[in-house]
């Protein structure tokens, strides 16, 4: 599944901006789905997969924001 996506991304690099950004936000909206089911599938072994540490949430915060923001432009947040 996540192939697919990326030939996706990549074609829609070729394409203007107006064409491209629904494009670009639907293909977040599936890979974001994907991500959550591949973390859910993985649940039964938490322990192997995740390490707990303390993190920056300032810092975290701004990266979501900058990851998010042509969502946030084209939805006028």
């Amino acid at each position: 599944m996540k192939t697919p996506l990326s030939v996706i991304e990549l074609t829609v690099q070729n394409l203007d901006e107006p064409e491209s950004s629904s494009i670009r936000e639907d293909t977040e909206r599936i890979k974001n789905g994907l991500n959550t089911v591949l973390y859910m599938a993985r649940l039964r072994t938490i322990e192997q997969d995740f390490h707990i540490k303390p993190v920056n949430l300032a810092k975290l915060v701004h990266e979501v924001n900058g990851d998010n923001k042509r969502f946030y432009i084209r939805n006028k947040v």
